[in-house]
């Protein structure tokens, strides 16, 4: 971006300038843009434009344009989308890739108050990661922790958000017999609370999936960061996994801040031992 900005200055001194982003996808939008639009935005508001054109000329110019954006498949998604085609022979391998870097991190001392079992990572409800589960517990999600992608959301009720760019995500995720006790307990309000007040700047995302109709109590709070961000400019197996290592021990300390996460533990797990004992 500095670049372009730099640019911009020279060329016209005196003039305040603005930097524009137009790509393929959001995945290649930058934060320090003035502005950032897909290609399939702008061919959206050609193609709007080109309808009430009465000049010949312009008309044949724009028409050419969103020719040519249809040629390179910049347009609005078709069934078969051309990036997918594209991309396909690389990144099918991406499961098995993550899975690589994902596995030694499983059985790692990770900063909790808690001490949490690590589970390899798998493939299932359409996610890839592995889970972090309290030790010693009546039940194994008293929140359990998942750290990996979700590769396709429909399990989670999910499917609509981020369509076009792969998250790592921290989730917390609750056994069935407690979906009727923890949205009530005053450590969980007081966690949903704080964390969303705290995120914001600090490279997460905080989504909470219960104010979501229908809500999925069984994985209500998720953190949420853009995997290609996370990874910009490793370049060996042990950068990235140092790069996810990182980025998911920032997203532990959101959780833990004021011992949040381990009150939350605390409350739940008594509460799931009245159940186991009933």
């Amino acid at each position: 971006m500095n670049k372009y900005r730099e640019l911009a200055a020279s060329e016209f001194p005196g003039k305040s300038a603005r930097v524009i982003v137009v790509s393929a996808n959001t995945g290649q939008h930058r934060p320090e843009a003035h502005g950032c639009l897909c290609w399939e935005d702008v061919y959206k508001l050609l193609e709007a434009r080109h309808e009430t054109l009465s000049d010949p000329a312009e008309h044949f110019h724009i028409a050419s344009f969103l020719a040519l954006l249809r040629h390179e498949g910049l347009h609005p998604a078709a069934p078969i989308s051309h990036q997918a085609v594209a991309f396909y022979p690389v990144a099918w391998r991406f499961p098995e890739q993550l899975a690589d870097a994902l596995t030694p991190l499983a059985y790692e001392e990770w900063p909790l108050a808690e001490r949490y079992e690590g589970r390899s990572p798998k493939t299932r409800w359409g996610r890839l990661g592995f889970e972090l589960i309290p030790a010693g517990g009546p039940l194994h999600w008293m929140p359990g922790l998942f750290v990996g992608v979700i590769l396709d959301g429909r399990d989670h009720l999910v499917q609509n958000r981020h369509t076009d760019r792969v998250m790592l995500n921290v989730i917390l995720d609750f056994s069935v017999k407690l979906h009727d006790i923890y949205p009530q307990l005053p450590s969980y309000r007081r966690l949903v609370q704080q964390l969303r007040e705290r995120t914001p700047h600090r490279g997460w995302h905080f989504y909470d999936h219960l104010e979501e109709r229908p809500a999925n109590r069984h994985h209500p709070l998720y953190l949420e960061t853009p995997l290609l961000d996370v990874l910009r400019g490793t370049t060996t197996m042990e950068e990235q996994r140092d790069a996810i290592r990182g980025a998911v021990c920032d997203a532990i300390e959101l959780l833990q801040h004021d011992h949040a996460l381990k009150a939350l533990t605390d409350e739940v797990r008594h509460e799931a031992t009245l159940l186991t004992e009933a």
